[in-house]
């Protein structure tokens, strides 16, 4: 039930609303490091909505990209819909969709996405176990595919640092309910799906904390 609230609010909420509540146009500080950093020439930008943060950025910087999305009405909405491809992490043909976006790109045989962004929180979108443990298998997938994998989660709850496991939390009235991990999970999962952990940093927003994971296949 929880994952089906949190796909009939994103189905059912106004894109320029969900925009907002993702910081509009502003990008945050880690964002701009990991970016700066690692978007070098081919990206893959997973949960990108409409696109209004980060695709003006890799447009910019001539960077080869597509975005993944997968609720209808944020493509429709979207100025950017030529880049975006319906896809999502944890469904059945989410390996194919990976594949045909790699084709779009003409990447060829071997060559690897720089990174893929799961920025914004996408990883807390995976709220039902079973869905997690297949969204988690396909980020494993993804590892094959880019040198460096982007997550993060919000980090200023009180158990983050010593429960072994996360909580389905609604942060506002207004939002759906999302599922945030523990740091012990986090890692758990890390190894568990071969990923190797390369940074960690973590950056105050107003009154909540957030932490990147750079990723890469062990």
């Amino acid at each position: 039930m929880d994952q089906k609230a949190y796909d009939n609010w994103v189905s059912d909420t106004d894109s320029r609303q969900q925009d907002s509540y993702c910081g509009g146009h502003r990008v945050s500080c880690n964002e701009k490091y990991f970016i700066s950093n690692y978007a070098t020439s081919k990206i893959l930008d997973i949960g990108c909505g409409t696109g209004r943060r980060t695709f003006p950025i890799w447009l910019k910087n001539h960077i080869r990209f597509y975005g993944i999305e997968a609720f209808d009405n944020l493509i429709r909405d979207s100025k950017y819909s030529q880049y975006i491809i319906h896809g999502k992490v944890g469904a059945d043909n989410f390996q194919t969709v990976v594949n045909t976006t790699m084709q779009k790109m003409e990447l060829q045989e071997n060559e690897t996405f720089d990174i893929v962004f799961f920025l914004g929180g996408v990883v807390n979108s995976f709220i039902d176990y079973d869905h997690r443990l297949k969204s988690w298998s396909d980020i494993e997938y993804l590892s094959l595919k880019s040198k460096y994998i982007l997550i993060d989660t919000l980090s200023h709850f009180e158990w983050f640092y010593n429960s072994e496991k996360g909580k389905i939390i609604q942060l506002m009235p207004t939002f759906p309910p999302q599922y945030f991990y523990s740091k012990k999970e986090l890692f758990k999962l890390f190894d568990e799906h071969n990923l190797k952990q390369c940074e960690e940093r973590e950056e105050d927003l107003n009154t909540i904390k957030r932490t990147h994971f750079l990723l890469s296949k062990k």
